[in-house]
């Protein structure tokens, strides 16, 4: 992992990370150092053994007001998890998928939360979404981006081109980073 001394050690921060596989968000969960709360796709919540996993982290589902949870969370200064990509559907030589979602910077820009870029690196390759069971003994990188701060948006409605914007550079950091040589 490289970078974890980016990430802040209390206080409100929503963490951006890249989405190829299966692993991305076990891969995460271990390796950010404080607690926090990932939205994670509503359907999964209803197998049992991963509703019940999901559910014991306090996951946020994505089919139960997923922004006004994580509003909340951010408020009592808890840090919350997101794949702006939204479902794993890279290809193999693919960076990142197109088309994030805009709730990240919905969340920032009404929180004042700082957002921490992060890519994960390998996970494609160790669990593809195309098979039932991972490979084993697969090389995985963690690379943590600086925090980026974003002034808080004091007005409900917040204009489309400030958050196409954020949304860009907040992607562009975990391209930065994804592209980023594993030998800092």
């Amino acid at each position: 992992t490289i970078g974890l001394k980016n990430i802040p050690t209390r206080g409100k921060v929503i963490f951006a990370s890249n989405h190829a596989s299966f692993l991305d968000p076990m891969t995460l969960f271990h390796t950010i150092p404080r607690r926090h709360r990932a939205i994670t796709a509503g359907y999964l919540f209803k197998f049992w053994w991963l509703g019940w996993a999901f559910k014991a982290t306090d996951c946020i589902p994505t089919n139960d007001s997923p922004i006004e949870q994580a509003l909340t969370a951010l408020k009592n200064k808890e840090a919350v998890l997101i794949f702006p990509e939204g479902k794993c559907r890279c290809r193999k030589n693919q960076v990142l998928c197109r088309n994030p979602k805009k709730g990240i910077v919905v969340l920032a820009l009404k929180t004042g939360a700082p957002v921490v870029p992060i890519a994960i690196k390998g996970t494609f390759e160790a669990w593809p979404v195309t098979r039932f069971f991972p490979y084993f003994f697969k090389k995985l990188e963690v690379h943590i981006g600086l925090p980026l701060h974003f002034e808080r948006y004091k007005s409900e409605d917040i204009p489309i081109d400030t958050l196409r914007k954020d949304l860009k550079l907040v992607m562009g950091e975990i391209k930065k980073l994804l592209l980023q040589d594993s030998n800092p």
